[in-house]
């Protein structure tokens, strides 16, 4: 797993955070290990890690959703866009079902 879905506490769908984001708990000049943010709120945390990480305010990764209605077709033309490697299935009140990874649309049209 290289991603968590973060739910608020309407368990609405709110923001994921990867592995990606937890590189900057390590100072990859000293090989030192910070594990103050480790205390953190999950949201404050990737907000404050992906703004760091490319000098903007606003978010970097947006969360890429899909409803279990959409075709691999849809889900692949999402991730390819925007370039990433997973989108989230949610419901009608935005609440994850699932995750739906580029290798799992890729196994689909593989067995075709």
């Amino acid at each position: 797993v290289s991603s968590v879905g973060i739910q608020d506490a309407a368990g609405e769908l709110v923001g994921s955070i990867a592995t990606r984001d937890l590189r900057v708990l390590v100072d990859t000049s000293s090989d030192e290990i910070d594990l103050a943010p480790l205390f953190e709120d999950v949201i404050s945390f990737v907000g404050r890690t992906r703004r760091s990480s490319n000098g903007s305010s606003g978010p970097n990764y947006p969360t890429l959703t899909c409803t279990p209605e959409s075709t691999v077709g849809e889900a692949l033309k999402v991730l390819c866009a925007c370039r990433a490697h997973r989108l989230y299935v949610v419901d009608q009140y935005n609440q994850p079902i699932s995750v739906c990874s580029l290798r799992d649309l890729i196994g689909v049209l593989l067995e075709l």
